[in-house]
């Protein structure tokens, strides 16, 4: 069983963008299954970074179908991922020596960042 299992009530029942969310749900439990498993921290960080490029391009996508079909909630949506600056990306820098970010510093105590 997946740590994070995709659910039909998450559904926008717009099919790009619920492809986007189910690919979105599989990065986070494969970064799961590879902290668990005790995968290298090269490994991890590499996750990382595929998780924060594709949230990046995932919003774009989004966010521009928002606008072209007039989505009522388009400024809410982009005020509520713009209040985060950084998000996924802030930590795609991994955890390795002289990575400084809040979130690889939150990460600093994890099993795979302190090496095994």
């Amino acid at each position: 069983m997946s740590f994070f299992p995709w659910s039909e009530e998450y559904s926008v029942h717009l099919r790009v963008i619920d492809n986007d969310h189910k690919d979105l749900v599989d990065t986070v439990n494969a970064l799961h299954d590879g902290i668990k498993g005790g995968s290298a921290r090269d490994k991890i960080g590499q996750i990382i970074g595929n998780l924060a490029r594709y949230v990046d391009d995932h919003f774009v996508r989004e966010e521009g179908l928002m606008e072209a079909y007039s989505y009522p909630n388009l400024a809410q949506h982009k005020r509520l991922r713009l209040g985060n600056p950084g998000g996924v990306r802030q930590g795609s820098d991994g955890c390795g020596p002289g990575k400084n970010s809040a979130f690889s510093a939150r990460l600093a105590d994890a099993p795979y960042c302190r090496g095994r």
